[in-house]
């Protein structure tokens, strides 16, 4: 009898079919892959992918989709994201399309980001490790909430996880692959914003020339082998950095010679326009953003729920305390130069930028996760009341971010609903292509509502001009060739709507 006969199969026919899957759900990318998924339903369930269009990503999608209003393509931008975003932004410029494009991106990306932590970290328990990062920082509200967006954040989060993980890998020894995966990700990081690429390229270079070269008086032959061998690697993750970063920034570059007169004169425009990188206490501003406006500039701090923003001051701690549980495991130098990078990445935005989003620091916070992740799954190794504290402490951190997002989601939706509201005012007073949107209050989701360019007049002429609509949020005099009309939208907002008496 054969080996197939004797389990009950017969020779020449395949396993039953249950048995792929069972050794699918074996693999350890399998829980890695299950907190990616439950990632994308999360965006799905909670955000939706009906949310209209913000500023932002009505100027990326702009300038790919012919059926947008055109949007000026400002010096710090980069075209990567409206890349990524183009498959479905060719086809069709609705929110459900082109957001469950960006979702389907964002989950696939959480699970390629971590991937390559699978093969670094080779101690006890590390598939629990990488699947629990993954699964706390995509638990974020911040990274929910961008998940379908139309922005690069949360892309050079994902690029610059997998590139310190290459980057390990191929400080272990010659290996085409990691040098590969290394090169593309921190390319990929430049074509999405160039200025990231810098604050993530420096940690790594200094983790590439922290092996000691080659001494020359060394007199051992076999000594001068293996250091050899040690340095070869850094030399070659060095050359891919080097050149990730140079193919990234090329159509950047392009662009600056091409439209700007030079690189110089587009990072001099990019600088005023972002407010100059200057020593400040942007940490300030981040943390009065971390449950508040998506975007606060200026930005004032205003009162805060202590258990919504406690899990913020205690990362840090938690991932220094990650740290000194990776050393038994001899994991110190993965879940360190994780840190170094994240660190790397957030110092611009918490001293060197005078406002704050909560995006910015997305790259910190899913590199600081795999150390806070080993805390956590160390702990639960630990017996039954530490594993109690562990589950207790990633559920209340998943809860309180559930809360944030649910507020930041319904502030959002009425947001953009009153812009829409005040667009419908303007159309049904008869203003009609050709025509344009200006004013204080003016925004380009308001002029893309009422199919209208963006102008950015700031005041009012002495008579009309052309079809410009005016708008601001405070009353002001009369002027002859306006008519005004007022409107308190639904959330509360009074805008003062001065269109050509004309019209």
């Amino acid at each position: 009898m054969t080996v197939a006969g004797r389990r009950g199969t017969k020779p020449g026919t395949s396993a039953p079919p249950g048995r792929p899957v069972s050794r699918a759900l074996r693999h350890p990318a399998a829980p890695l892959a299950l907190a990616a998924l439950l990632f994308g339903a999360a965006q799905l369930a909670f955000v939706g992918p009906g949310l209209r269009w913000g500023w932002d990503e009505l100027v990326y999608l702009s300038q790919v989709n012919p059926g947008l209003p055109d949007a000026v393509f400002t010096a710090p931008r980069a075209r990567g994201i409206t890349w990524l975003a183009a498959p479905a932004a060719l086809l069709s410029a609705s929110p459900p399309v082109v957001r469950g494009w960006m979702t389907a991106l964002s989950s696939a990306g959480l699970f390629l980001a971590y991937l390559p932590w699978l093969r670094v970290l080779t101690h006890r328990g590390a598939p629990a490790v990488v699947a629990l990062a993954a699964l706390l920082s995509g638990g974020l509200w911040v990274a929910q909430f961008y998940g379908g967006a139309v922005m690069p954040n949360l892309y050079v989060a994902h690029a610059s996880v997998a590139a310190t993980a290459f980057l390990l890998l191929a400080l272990r020894g010659p290996s085409r692959g990691a040098l590969a995966g290394l090169a593309s990700s921190v390319a990929a990081v430049a074509l999405l914003r160039p200025g990231d690429a810098a604050w993530l390229v420096l940690p790594l270079l200094l983790a590439c020339f922290a092996a000691r070269p080659v001494p020359r008086e060394q007199p051992d032959p076999r000594v001068r082998r293996e250091a050899a061998a040690r340095v070869r690697p850094g030399a070659a993750a060095v050359l891919a950095l080097a050149g990730g970063v140079a193919a990234g920034l090329a159509p950047w570059v392009a662009e600056a010679v091409t439209r700007y007169g030079g690189v110089h004169n587009r990072v001099r425009e990019a600088s005023e326009l972002q407010g100059r990188l200057r020593p400040t206490w942007g940490v300030v501003h981040e943390f009065a953003a971390l449950n508040g406006p998506l975007l606060c500039r200026p930005c004032a701090a205003g009162a805060v729920r202590p258990l919504l923003v406690m899990w913020w001051p205690a990362l840090p701690v938690a991932a220094a305390a990650g740290l000194l549980a990776a050393r038994p495991l001899g994991a110190a130098r993965p879940y360190g130069l994780a840190c170094a990078v994240g660190a790397g990445l957030s110092a611009q935005y918490l001293f060197l930028v005078g406002y704050g989003a909560p995006r910015f620091l997305l790259p910190a916070y899913l590199l600081l996760a795999l150390p806070v992740a080993l805390l956590l799954v160390r702990l639960a190794s630990l017996g039954l009341l530490p594993a109690a504290l562990a589950v207790a402490v990633a559920a209340g951190h998943l809860a309180t971010q559930h809360v944030v997002l649910g507020h930041r989601v319904e502030r959002s939706h009425a947001g953009r609903a009153a812009e829409r509201d005040v667009a419908g005012t303007l159309t049904g007073s008869g203003l009609r292509g050709p025509c344009a949107v200006g004013g204080p209050a003016a925004t380009l989701p308001i002029a893309y509502e009422a199919g209208c360019a963006f102008h950015r007049v700031r005041r009012r002429a002495g008579s009309s001009f052309g079809g410009v609509a005016y708008l601001t949020h405070a009353r002001e005099p009369a002027t002859a060739g306006w008519a005004e009309r007022r409107l308190r939208t639904a959330d509360g907002r009074v805008w003062y709507l001065w269109l050509p008496a004309s019209r």
